[in-house]
């Protein structure tokens, strides 16, 4: 390890175990006391604050769902690989919120690759936008090419087609 990495690695592992000086944390509900949960948590340095996961409050139809986690988002994901305890060959997961969708593909590709939708797209929608940023599947030991591919594409179809009803 260089001089310059060691010195920032024992930076960072001093910042990480400092605790935040002014934290001021927002109020909580007796749900999120029970839970040792925060909604979020004001800090100085520019005065910053960080939210929890806020979102999804009303459903299409304007029903309150605060705090009915399922009511907000549903989540499916696929993962793929050539042996039952290997590397993920194959990665995505797919987020229905009340306000967008997100399908994330990872694992296959050289970077991961994120779609955002108003609302979950149809598959062929989903694998049209994933044409469209022409992700560079990843050939290796762990799968080649078109077989990534081909299963990433399958993965895409499946998670929109399940979070879709």
């Amino acid at each position: 390890m260089s001089y310059a990495r060691a010195i920032a690695a024992a930076a960072l592992s001093f910042a990480l175990t400092v605790p935040v000086l002014g934290a001021e944390y927002m109020e909580k509900t007796e749900r999120q006391k029970q839970r040792a949960y925060s909604p979020g948590v004001i800090t100085e340095g520019g005065r910053i604050v960080w939210l929890a996961g806020q979102t999804g409050l009303r459903d299409e139809d304007g029903k309150d769902n605060s705090g009915n986690f399922e009511a907000q988002a549903r989540t499916a994901f696929r993962q793929v690989s050539l042996s039952p305890v290997g590397r993920s060959a194959v990665l995505v997961i797919a987020r229905r919120e009340t306000s967008q969708a997100i399908v994330t593909i990872t694992a296959a590709t050289s970077r991961p690759v994120q779609l955002r939708f108003p609302a979950m797209p149809a598959p062929a929608e989903a694998l049209m936008a994933l044409d469209r940023t022409r992700p560079g599947y990843l050939d290796d030991v762990h799968g080649n090419r078109p077989w990534r591919e081909a299963m990433t594409r399958r993965a895409v179809a499946e998670v929109t087609t399940e979070l879709a009803g």
